[in-house]
């Protein structure tokens, strides 16, 4: 109780948190290693740590990668997991940001390659 951040929590996501982690999902980069296993270690230090502005920086990136060409396995799993993860974060939160990330996620869900 007297640490909270030594046990590996964080204050939950609120709504004044919105709008920047609507702004990371439609227009971050991130620069993923184009190595399969240091990429895989990156999205999984990201994925673990559950920071949802990390979360939207690498959904972000993940999402263009399978417009633009599809992604492999691994990486569908982990773009997935990570929507997951930020749909967890904004249950809950009910303003009109909360919605349009809401919305953005499923969009991001179904979305296919563009070939």
């Amino acid at each position: 109780m007297a640490a909270p951040q030594s046990a590996g929590m964080r204050a939950a996501l609120t709504e004044n948190d919105l709008p920047e982690l609507l702004a990371q999902l439609q227009g971050s980069t991130l620069k993923l290693p184009p190595q399969w296993a240091a990429r895989q270690r990156l999205v999984a230090e990201i994925l673990a740590g559950g920071n949802p502005l990390e979360l939207a920086v690498l959904t972000c990136e993940l999402r263009r990668w399978n417009t633009e060409r599809g992604l492999p396995d691994l990486d569908r799993q982990a773009f997935r997991r990570a929507i997951k993860l930020l749909e967890q974060e904004v249950s809950g939160l009910e303003n009109d940001d909360a919605q349009m990330v809401q919305q953005f996620l499923e969009r991001a869900w179904h979305e296919t390659p563009q070939h």
